[in-house]
């Protein structure tokens, strides 16, 4: 599954870069994050329904069901394309999808076809180093979450500090007091609202009513038509 999913959320997240620009693209790719670790979280961070290659012994699919596929795929492929090159990743994924057009394929057919194009058009005289590096059994198979602390896989942004520092000034005036610069919220786009607004159920013991009164009175959220928001 994740050969379809993970694929797709790669180059959606490219095309989002390219419309709306990286930093909208690394917000999108940050809530995806959360999403998986979440849902890794409710598997268990050892089940090897947290892996690319979910075990399903006799279980329903649908148990096994979750963004993992999605995020945990993407995250791999984010990462080879950092390994090789933007240009490679793409020439890569032309001569891949070429090549299995109407078809269905495995894992060992793509890491075979990553090899070979790898080794034979994209990066020859350095294939060996580049592959190298990469362990194809911990992505595919380890069950738990991707190294966040992968240069690749930093998906912090401008963007996220300045959401979850609103939500943490909101906290500190204990529905006294309005940050100084609240108004700002409503030039936020769609996805930095969800941030602040995640940042809020992170400290969930630390929003009190008053909190959420004064949230109400500056920021109008009940009434939201933003279905991300909402």
């Amino acid at each position: 599954m994740w050969l379809n999913e993970g694929f797709t959320v790669f180059e959606e997240n490219h095309v989002t870069a390219l419309i709306d620009g990286e930093e909208f693209a690394k917000v999108e790719a940050l809530l995806g994050r959360t999403d998986m670790m979440n849902d890794m979280r409710t598997f268990g961070f050892s089940s090897s329904y947290s892996s690319l290659t979910p075990q399903l012994n006799g279980h329903d699919p649908d148990d096994a069901f979750s963004d993992v596929p999605y995020e945990k795929g993407f995250a791999f492929l984010t990462y080879l394309e950092d390994l090789v090159g933007n240009n490679t990743m793409q020439g890569f994924l032309r001569a891949y999808i070429n090549k299995y057009s109407l078809q269905s394929v495995n894992h060992t057919q793509m890491k075979d076809t990553f090899i070979d194009y790898i080794t034979t058009t994209g990066h020859p005289a350095n294939a060996s180093d580049y592959l190298s590096q990469i362990d194809w059994d911990l992505w595919l198979f380890k069950a738990g979450p991707p190294n966040a602390s992968l240069p690749a896989l930093n998906f912090s942004t401008q963007a996220q500090v300045d959401a979850e520092k609103l939500a943490k000034e909101y906290i500190l005036g204990e529905g006294k007091t309005s940050p100084a610069e609240h108004e700002k919220y409503h030039g936020y786009f769609s996805n930095q609202k969800v941030l602040f607004l995640l940042e809020l159920v992170r400290q969930t013991p630390n929003v009190t009513y008053a909190i959420m009164q004064k949230l109400d009175a500056d920021l109008n959220l009940t009434n939201t038509t933003n279905p991300e928001v909402k």
